[in-house]
C-alpha cells in the first residue's frame, strides 16, 4: 500500500497597499494560477510530478490588502481566468462601474486595474444629497458598485473543494473599530469593584470558507473567535454573509481622511466569546536561579469578558454575569484597518500552529505564513534632525508615531527575513532592468504616499504585471525547503523528478544541498524549462500617461464641493458660519482657491516626474 502524500499548510498575510492593492492582486492570480497547474499535472500523470500536498489553510488581511483577501475567497470559490497578457485581459467591464452587469472572469483584475480610477474618487455622488456630511477628502461610493461586481457570479461556482485548499479555510479581515470595545481589570491593593478600565480598538472579523457536501468544518485550533461567519462556496451572493465580508473588506480599506469610514454591525455577545492568548506560564512558580526565557511559546486561549455599560449588559440578577445582551446589535464605524496591524501575520500564525508553535528548522518546516507586503515598513530616522517644531508638526508627527508604534512587530519581520527560519516568508515588490540592477520605485502605486495607482489605468497595470513576475520568481527560488524534508519523501529516490524540480542551493553555507519548491512550476509557467514562460517585466509607465489637465478639472470641481459642506460642519453660530462661507466665496476673486488647486496639482506633477 502506498503511503498517503506528505502535506505542507501554508497562510497568507495581505499587508495594506492602498492602490498597490493591483500588485497584491496580481500576486494572487499568480498564484492561482500555478496550484490549478499543478493539480491539473498531478491527475494526469501523477508518477511525473511532485506528488506531495500543498494547502492553503488561512488569510489575514488589513486595508487593500482585505480587499483583496474577500475578491481571493471569491476567486477560490468560482475560481477564475490568469491574466496571461495584460493586453488583452479576460474582461472589459463598463467604465461606469455601477453599470456592470456580467459576471467577472478575473475579479482580481477588473477590479484593482480596470475599475478603480481617480476618476471616480473625484466625484460628487457621495454628496449628492444636500445633507450630506463631508466624511472623507475622496468619493467613496465607486467602492461599493465594485464590491457588488466582485460578488456577481453566473452560477459556475466550484461544486467542490480544490485540493489544494484546506477545510476550513478561515479569512481574518482586521478593522479599526472607532466606538471601540470596553474592557476592566481589578488590581490588588484596591477596594473590592475596583476596575481599571481600557477600551481596545483594534479589531477583526473572522471568516470560513467551505463547501456544504463537506458537512460542517471542524473549529480552527488557534483561532480567537470561536464563532466565524460561515462563507457558502455555492452560494455566492451580493447579500448575507458573502456581503458582510465584502462590506468587512471595504471597512478595512478606508484609508483615514482619504476614504470614507464604514459602518459595521454584530451581536456584541460576539465579542465575550473572543479569545486572547495568554502566557501559561506562572512567575509565582520560576524555579530560582534558571536562566530567564526570552521566548514564552506556552500560550492559551481565554475568553476576557467586556466591561459593558448598562443597556448593553445582559440583565441578570447575578453580578458575576456580566457578558453582554444576546440580542444587543452592536453597531460601530470602522476606518484602515492598517492603521493598528497593518501585517496581522500572528492571526495566521495561530491558526497553523494550532496554539503551539510552527517548526522553522528546514528540515522539519511543515507549515508557513507567506506575507504579501507591497510596501514593507521603513523609517523616517535620519542622521539630520529638525529641531524646529510648530503646532502642525507635532499633530502630525505624533499621529505617525502612534500609527508606527502599533504597527512595530521586529520579532515577527526578524523572522520572516531570516533565511534559515522556513516558516515564514515574504513577497515584496522587486523590479530590475534589464542588466539586473534593481530600479525604484519598483510599483507606480508607490508615488503621492501609495495613491499614485489611482492616477492611470496603465500604472496599476504596470503593478499587477510585476506582482504576477515577482510571485513567479518567488514560487520557482525562494518558496522552497530543503530536500530532505520529509515533505518531498514520496518522489525524492525518483532521479528524474529530483533533477527537473530540485536545484543546487547557492547558499555557501549549505554546500551540496538542494532545494526543492513547495508549490513547483509546471513546464508552461517555468522559465527554466519554457524560456517564454517568463512573465516579462512590465514596460515602466511615463508621466504623460496621466492626463493632467482632466485630473485638474476634476480636483478644482471636488475642492469646490468639499469646502462649502465641511464649513456647514464647523461647530460655530449661525453668523460665523455665513461668514466664513462669504470668505470662501471672496477667495475665488483673489485667486486663492486656485492656488489650493495648483498646489496639489504641483505635487502631482513633481512625484509622476520619476517616470519621465
Amino acid at each position: 500500500m502506498t503511503d498517503a502524500p506528505r502535506e505542507f499548510q501554508f497562510g497568507l498575510v495581505m499587508a495594506g497597499a492602498i492602490s498597490a492593492g493591483a500588485y497584491t492582486a496580481g500576486v494572487m492570480d499568480f498564484l492561482l494560477q500555478a496550484l490549478e497547474a499543478w493539480e491539473a499535472a498531478k491527475a494526469r500523470a501523477p508518477d511525473a510530478v511532485p506528488n506531495h500536498v500543498t494547502r492553503l489553510r488561512a488569510l489575514s488581511a488589513a486595508s487593500a490588502g482585505a480587499m483583496v483577501g474577500a475578491i481571493l475567497a471569491r476567486a477560490l470559490a468560482t475560481g477564475v481566468t490568469p491574466v496571461t497578457d495584460v493586453g488583452t485581459p479576460p474582461d472589459l467591464p463598463d467604465p461606469d462601474p455601477a453599470r456592470q452587469r456580467a459576471p467577472f472572469r478575473n475579479p482580481f483584475y477588473a477590479a484593482w486595474v480596470q475599475n478603480i480610477d481617480l476618476r471616480h474618487l473625484l466625484g460628487s455622488q457621495d454628496l449628492a444629497p444636500r445633507d450630506a456630511k463631508v466624511v472623507s477628502v475622496l468619493d467613496s461610493t465607486v467602492l461599493g458598485a465594485i464590491g457588488a461586481n466582485v460578488l456577481r457570479v453566473d452560477g459556475a461556482a466550484r461544486t467542490e473543494r480544490p485540493n489544494y485548499l484546506a477545510n476550513p479555510f478561515d479569512v481574518f479581515l482586521t478593522t479599526v473599530n472607532l466606538r471601540g470595545v470596553p474592557y476592566g481589570f481589578g488590581f490588588s491593593g484596591q477596594a473590592t469593584g475596583y476596575m481599571h478600565k481600557m477600551t481596545a480598538y483594534a479589531d477583526q472579523r473572522h471568516f470560513t470558507l467551505t463547501w456544504p457536501n463537506e458537512g460542517a468544518a471542524p473549529p480552527s485550533p488557534g483561532t480567537v473567535d470561536t464563532c466565524p461567519v460561515p462563507l457558502d462556496a455555492t452560494r455566492i451572493a451580493a447579500a448575507g454573509n458573502w456581503q458582510k465580508l465584502m462590506d468587512t473588506a471595504l471597512s478595512s480599506g478606508a484609508f483615514p481622511i482619504g476614504l470614507a469610514p464604514r459602518l459595521l454591525q454584530r451581536k456584541a455577545i460576539d465579542y465575550d466569546e473572543r479569545l486572547w492568548p495568554v502566557p501559561e506560564s506562572d512567575p509565582l512558580t520560576t524555579v530560582p536561579g534558571t536562566p530567564p526565557t526570552h521566548e514564552c511559546h506556552c500560550m492559551t486561549l481565554h475568553e476576557i469578558t467586556p466591561c459593558w455599560p448598562d443597556g448593553i449588559r445582559r440583565a441578570d440578577p447575578d453580578p458575576a454575569k456580566t457578558g453582554a445582551d444576546p440580542a444587543y446589535d452592536y453597531t460601530y464605524w470602522n476606518v484602515d484597518g492598517g492603521l493598528m496591524n497593518n501585517e496581522p501575520l500572528e492571526l495566521v500564525r495561530r491558526v497553523l500552529a494550532e496554539g503551539g508553535r510552527n517548526a522553522r528548522a528546514g528540515d522539519k518546516a511543515d507549515r508557513a505564513v507567506v506575507m504579501v507586503d507591497p510596501f514593507p515598513n521603513g523609517s523616517s530616522v535620519t542622521k539630520d534632525y529638525d529641531r524646529d517644531i510648530d503646532l502642525i508638526q507635532v499633530i502630525l508627527r505624533m499621529f505617525g508615531a502612534l500609527k508606527e508604534q502599533a504597527r512595530f512587530k521586529p520579532d515577527e519581520l526578524e523572522l520572516a527575513a531570516a533565511p534559515e527560519v522556513y516558516s515564514r516568508f515574504v513577497v515584496s515588490p522587486i523590479y530590475t532592468d534589464a542588466t539586473g540592477k534593481r530600479v525604484e520605485p519598483a510599483m507606480a502605486s508607490a508615488i503621492m504616499g501609495g495613491f499614485g495607482g489611482f492616477f492611470c489605468e496603465a500604472f496599476r497595470r504596470h503593478d499587477f504585471q510585476l506582482g504576477r513576475r515577482n510571485c513567479q520568481r518567488f514560487l520557482q527560488r525562494y518558496f522552497a525547503l530543503p530536500l530532505n524534508n520529509p515533505l518531498f519523501d514520496g518522489w525524492r529516490d525518483d532521479p528524474a523528478r529530483v533533477a527537473r524540480y530540485s536545484y543546487a542551493d547557492d547558499d555557501p553555507k549549505f554546500p551540496g544541498r538542494r532545494l526543492a519548491p513547495i508549490i513547483p512550476l509546471m513546464d508552461a509557467l517555468d522559465p527554466d524549462v519554457t524560456p517564454d514562460a517568463e512573465v516579462p517585466a512590465p514596460a515602466r509607465p511615463h508621466a504623460a500617461d496621466v492626463d493632467l489637465g482632466a485630473l485638474r478639472a476634476r480636483v478644482h470641481d471636488r475642492v469646490n464641493l468639499v469646502a462649502p459642506r465641511l464649513i456647514d460642519g464647523v461647530p460655530v453660530s449661525g453668523f460665523m458660519r455665513w461668514m466664513l462661507h462669504a470668505l470662501w466665496r471672496a477667495a475665488i476673486l483673489v485667486g486663492l482657491r486656485g492656488k489650493i488647486v495648483d498646489e496639489i496639482m504641483a505635487k502631482i506633477a513633481r512625484e509622476i516626474a520619476v517616470f519621465g
